[in-house]
């Protein structure tokens, strides 16, 4: 049977984590700080249960440089509950100025499934939509990000949010900067669940960024989510009845988890601790702009191999390529199930593509070294080169 040394886990999430982060969560786990109880036995509201509510936030700010009018929270449900938590907050906050807010309009910019998922979500709750862009109708396919001539937003004045996925996990989509040309007065989210931790953000271009952490900060459980403040002003729940316009569920309320610290209820603190372990280990490792270089030059690695040889399809632009998830093809569906069984006897797991449109999938989340990295590029090349002949 393979180690833990041995296997290089190459999931698109829950992906892997630092041996030295889950060692350390071990101990932990069994007895935390010499309490004599483990981190999953302590109170929520206790001080060491709030000390890592504060300590995750603390870490989160000083990663990210995070500007004093940004709230952090602590949320659950997953970046699926964030699709309906988003158009609830946003409307409650343009219905404290608007007294027509229930006319606004949610604009999606649809790149893969993610982004599309958010906006098969509003549809289905009611609020008025508007598809700014489709890359799907617009190519054929989803594999590219729209011009910014292809952007087709409402007016300001009648848009209530522009909604973007950053990083299209199954699609392998990525975006370098924001969208273009936004709507004055509309708040701008972000799905940033499968890029989080890789790279500088610049929040002056964000009003809403959320994030599961089952990619690169650590296990499922716990959803962060940056909310500028402004967007916390919102109208009371009687008037929005009056307005006709949806209340938010308890837990999806920003403001509420604002003012509770993220602890109305029951927060998985185990999760947030091994969230913070995770942050601690990153930074003693340089940080952002280490971590933003190593995921470039990861992917970059990976690319290269793939453009060298005919036998590997990749359909993404290249101006659209993901640093996170690199998605491809085999010519032949014997050679893509040769190269994956090949792969798992070399201990390279979990290489196949998402069950909806099959292929490779490469994700080179934080925890994936470069060295591993560079042993899954020699493996390609060979592969290449032997079935390229």
């Amino acid at each position: 049977m393979p180690t833990r040394q041995d296997v290089i886990n190459f999931a698109a999430g829950p992906a892997g984590m630092a041996t030295d982060v889950v060692e350390e969560y071990a101990k932990d786990f069994v007895n935390f700080q010499n309490l004599g109880m483990g981190v999953g036995e302590i109170s929520h509201r206790s001080k060491e249960g709030t000390g890592i509510v504060n300590r995750t936030e603390q870490s989160l700010r000083r990663m990210y440089g995070l500007p004093d009018n940004f709230h952090i929270l602590f949320m659950q449900g997953g970046g699926t509950e964030q699709f309906a938590a988003v158009l609830y907050n946003v409307y409650a906050h343009h219905a404290l100025y608007n007294p027509n807010a229930k006319e606004l309009v949610a604009n999606y910019i649809v790149t893969g499934s993610w982004s599309k998922k958010a906006l098969n979500e509003a549809q289905r709750l009611g609020f008025p939509c508007h598809v700014a862009a489709d890359t799907k109708e617009l190519t054929g396919k989803y594999g590219c990000l729209p011009k910014d001539s292809d952007l087709n937003y409402t007016r300001a004045g009648e848009t209530s949010l522009v909604y973007w996925c950053d990083n299209e996990t199954i699609h392998g989509v990525e975006y370098n900067e924001p969208p273009a040309n936004i709507p004055k007065g509309a708040v701008r989210v972000c799905d940033a669940s499968s890029n989080f931790i890789s790279r500088r953000i610049d929040f002056t271009k964000h009003d809403i960024l959320f994030a599961g952490a089952q990619k690169n900060a650590g296990p499922a459980g716990i959803t962060m989510v940056f909310v500028r403040d402004s967007i916390l002003e919102r109208a009371l729940v009687p008037d929005l009845h009056k307005m006709g316009i949806p209340v938010s569920t308890t837990m999806a309320d920003y403001k509420l988890m604002a003012d509770s610290n993220s602890l109305y209820n029951t927060l998985p603190i185990p999760t947030l601790h091994a969230i913070n372990l995770g942050l601690q280990y990153m930074e003693g490792k340089g940080g952002l702009p280490f971590l933003e270089e190593a995921s470039y030059k990861k992917s970059e690695m990976v690319y290269q191999v793939l453009d060298k040889y005919p036998i590997y399809e990749n359909f993404v632009d290249t101006c659209a390529r993901s640093r996170m998830n690199v998605t491809f093809r085999v010519i032949s569906q014997d050679l893509e199930n040769k190269l994956l069984v090949g792969a798992e006897k070399l201990h390279m797991m979990q290489l196949k593509g998402h069950r909806s449109i099959g292929g490779v999938r490469v994700s080179l989340y934080n925890a994936i070294t470069v060295e591993e990295t560079e042993q899954l590029v020699k493996y390609l090349e060979s592969f290449g080169a032997e079935h390229s002949k």
